[in-house]
C-alpha cells in the first residue's frame, strides 16, 4: 500500500475521531458520515479487509466487521 494512502487513512480516522468527540450538531454528524463513507470506499478500492471498521453513529464509536 502506498505511503500516501496510509497517511490519508490515518488522517481520515483522526478526522472521524474529532468529529465523534464533537458530534453535537447535524453538520458534524454529516461530516462524520462522509468520513465513514470515505474510509469504506478507500478500503474497498485498496482491497484492504477492515476487520474492525470504526465509524461514528450519533456520537458513539461503534466497531463493525466490514469485508469489501
Amino acid at each position: 500500500m502506498p505511503a500516501s494512502r496510509v497517511v490519508f487513512l490515518l488522517l481520515a480516522v483522526a478526522g472521524m475521531s474529532v468529529a465523534c468527540v464533537d458530534a453535537m450538531s447535524a453538520d458534524t454528524k454529516r461530516i462524520t458520515s462522509i468520513f465513514g463513507w470515505l474510509l469504506r470506499y478507500i478500503s474497498y478500492r485498496s482491497q484492504v479487509r477492515c476487520e474492525c471498521l470504526v465509524y461514528c453513529n450519533g456520537g458513539q464509536l461503534v466497531s463493525n466487521n466490514y469485508h469489501p
